[in-house]
């Protein structure tokens, strides 16, 4: 079953984008595909301009959400360095998970 978060509001390429995070508006959908959806976000909280991406199933799969984690350690691993983009947290709603870039 695929994520069905309500936005408020975006667009792109006239489709109007139907997910949300809490805690976060989200701008522009920028990369879709069967397992992940990756979004430009603002985070009003911190009054910054993020990425997210998050796994884009209702009820992931053990093995959807230790393949996400793992994905989330390698890419830890390379903070700080220039031209990678550094994640900032990994973070869970409901049983959806995601990454804050």
């Amino acid at each position: 079953m695929t994520l069905r978060w309500k936005l408020s509001g975006s667009v792109r390429n006239g489709h109007k984008i139907m997910y949300s995070i809490p805690g976060f508006e989200i701008k522009k959908l920028l990369h879709k595909n069967d397992h992940s959806l990756t979004v430009r976000a603002g985070e009003p909280a911190q009054n910054r301009s993020v990425i997210v991406k998050f796994l884009n199933r209702e009820h992931p799969s053990n093995q959807e959400i230790m393949r996400f984690k793992h994905e989330y350690e390698i890419i830890s691993r390379f903070s700080g360095i220039e031209g990678i983009a550094s994640v900032l947290n990994l973070k869970e709603h409901g049983s959806r998970m995601f990454m804050v870039f």
